[in-house]
């Protein structure tokens, strides 16, 4: 295979995964994730927000969450990939330092810690929520308060628009390129 042909199946994967995250989030947006009740100790009695600390690693993890981090480890793979496929210095710098360094130890941080019945109220936990239910509020507000590795999140969000528009705009030129190279194809004799 060609290098061309290897930046069409590697856009094909980064859209891929853009699309299986859009996806998830739907399913997240509509309640429609896998969650994994926590089981209750015999004699003991089932845990309800609001009333002590909640320790996040003795709860089963949302599978989105667990995709959260994967999808780090794909979109630095598909970077990569992506960046020696069109030259270095059309993706903006310090996207895979930023997730690797900051942002994926952060989101570890958050699916590891103690929430205090403070934390609970803050991320709006109520006392008819489930364990679960409440557990999913407390990671989306931990995970949602990161700032960035400079600390500015508008600047962390930037990044990555301007990583996806210009991601577009090579998929757009590959799509067609491969157009036209089909076409030559089909109008050969």
């Amino acid at each position: 295979m060609s290098s061309k042909h290897y930046i069409g199946v590697y856009l094909f994967a980064l859209c891929f995964i853009l699309i299986s995250s859009i996806s998830h989030a739907e399913q997240r947006s509509t309640g429609n994730i896998g969650i994994i009740k926590p089981t209750v100790a015999a004699g003991k009695q089932e845990l309800k927000p609001l009333q002590q600390t909640l320790i996040a690693s003795q709860y089963a993890m949302p599978n989105i969450y667990q995709l959260l981090l994967l999808t780090i480890d794909n979109v630095y793979a598909a970077k990569n990939e992506l960046q020696s496929a069109v030259g270095t210095g059309y993706l903006p710098a310090g996207i895979d330092d930023e997730l690797r360094s900051y942002y994926k130890p952060h989101i570890k941080n958050c699916l590891a810690k103690s929430y205090s019945v403070q934390d609970q109220q803050a991320a709006g936990c109520a006392g008819t929520d489930t364990v679960n239910h409440c557990m999913d509020k407390l990671y989306k507000y931990c995970i949602g308060s990161y700032k960035g590795g400079s600390g500015n999140k508008e600047n962390f969000i930037k990044k990555f628009k301007t990583a996806l528009e210009r991601s577009n705009d090579i998929n757009a030129k590959s799509k067609n390129y491969s157009n036209q190279l089909q076409t030559l194809l089909n109008n050969m004799p």
